[in-house]
């Protein structure tokens, strides 16, 4: 979509911060399983998109994602030169859109937490097919984090979640991270620290996949990988032979079924370092920790990301600025979001004299603001989701770079445009 042109009496300096800009990177995978900080939720995938139909066209698409950062870097070559070309995801929102250069190739940056711009949601493009399309349709395509069969010929998946402990876990953390290579092996690891020592079956699902005793300290590691013991259950059923082929697919076995057995065995009980068969898929699944029917410790396989798919309460000011110097008339641009990541926006006039004002955004009226009395103040708010006395709804588009304007019959008395 075209951005307004800047008038010339709105004086602040507009810097292009939005969701979309260049930037440059490499897109080469580490090749060796990665420490990790069971402190913090992460996603890093790396993938090529696969083509829709024949053709040279080529993409590789990079996420990187944890608390208050999420990203997504496409580098794209062989594609058509000088057209445009859209990224979007199965539902057809838009991530991006960009020109390519005049040999095809393209370096796009999307910043994740703002791609939503200022009236939806941020997308989360994980467990997404995505698309790029040309003119023409469709070119190339790959599911981001979605099941085990749908994962393009090429990925590299590292995933981290903090599991939620519930009120019978009165102290330790529990991780859980996923992690799948190009060749195709995968690694699901377990970790806890300081939880109240003892014994505890491990859940991935409905399916019971560990037991474990944890140390005095109350830590433990169960680490699943897809080449350990031979063929996984899912390969044995689909007449494989190459174990290197699996992902974590299939069907996991409860304790006592050959699901992998432990490193050692202390008083008839599992040990806390265990090495298991890695046959499940544990991707996007609930994580349990539980004694019994007890559940101390509960998880999506999913990192949380906040700002993306959990979000602070957060509200930001832009101020509006008059379109006659001499005015002693101001308002405010109040951008706001919930903690389920909804978005609402309002708009706070004083000074103007009583009348109706319309509230245009990029030359569109949206709303009407009602001034009672000369000088007083007046508002108008819109939700995504309107659930209060005077909220309307946000159906309207509001982003980086979005014109924002009050005026009364044809005039405009103040604006902004939007970083």
């Amino acid at each position: 979509m075209l951005r307004p042109t800047r008038p010339l009496w709105l004086r602040s300096t507009f810097v292009a911060a939005c969701a979309l800009a260049v930037g440059a990177g490499s897109a080469h995978a580490h090749d060796g399983w990665e420490k990790h900080d069971s402190k913090k939720d992460e996603s890093k995938i790396q993938l090529r998109m696969d083509p829709v139909a024949a053709g040279d066209d080529l993409a590789s698409i990079k996420t990187q994602m944890q608390d208050g950062r999420a990203r997504l870097d496409l580098w794209a070559k062989r594609l058509a030169p000088d057209t445009e070309y859209v990224l979007k995801l199965d539902d057809d929102r838009e991530l991006a859109r960009f020109t390519t250069g005049k040999k095809g190739y393209a370096n796009v940056r999307v910043n994740l937490l703002k791609s939503g711009g200022y009236s939806a949601p941020p997308i989360d493009p994980r467990n997404h097919e995505l698309f790029l399309a040309d003119p023409n349709g469709d070119v190339l395509a790959a599911w981001l984090y979605g099941a085990v069969a749908d994962d393009p010929s090429w990925v590299h998946i590292k995933e981290q979640t903090g599991l939620e402990p519930t009120d019978l876990a009165d102290r330790g953390a529990v991780s859980a991270r996923y992690e799948l290579q190009p060749n195709g092996k995968a690694r699901f690891l377990v970790q806890t620290r300081h939880v109240p020592r003892g014994d505890y079956d491990l859940y991935v699902g409905d399916l019971l996949v560990a037991s474990f005793t944890t140390n005095p300290a109350g830590n433990a590691q169960l680490q699943f990988r897809s080449d350990v013991h031979g063929q996984s259950a899912a390969m044995k059923k689909n007449g494989d032979d190459d174990k290197d082929d699996d992902h974590g697919n299939g069907n996991g076995k409860a304790k006592g079924d050959d699901h992998g057995k432990p490193d050692k065995v202390h008083g008839g009980k599992p040990n806390h370092n265990q090495k298991l068969a890695l046959d499940f898929d544990p991707r996007n699944e609930i994580v349990e920790l539980r004694r019994g029917d007890d559940v101390y410790f509960s998880g999506l396989m999913l990192a949380n990301i906040d700002g993306l798919n959990e979000c602070r309460e957060k509200v930001k000011e832009v101020a509006l600025e008059p379109a006659d110097p001499a005015s002693t008339a101001t308002g405010t641009v109040l951008l706001g979001r919930e903690d389920d990541c909804e978005r609402n926006v309002g708009l706070a006039v004083e000074g103007l004299l009583a009348g109706t004002y319309d509230l245009l955004v990029d030359g569109v009226v949206v709303g009407q603001i009602e001034v009672p009395t000369d000088g007083a103040p007046a508002e108008i708010r819109f939700a995504n989701t309107p659930d209060e006395t005077g909220e309307l709804p946000l159906d309207f588009d509001l982003a980086c770079g979005s014109l924002v304007e009050v005026g009364q019959a044809g005039v405009v008395v103040l604006g902004v445009l939007l970083p």
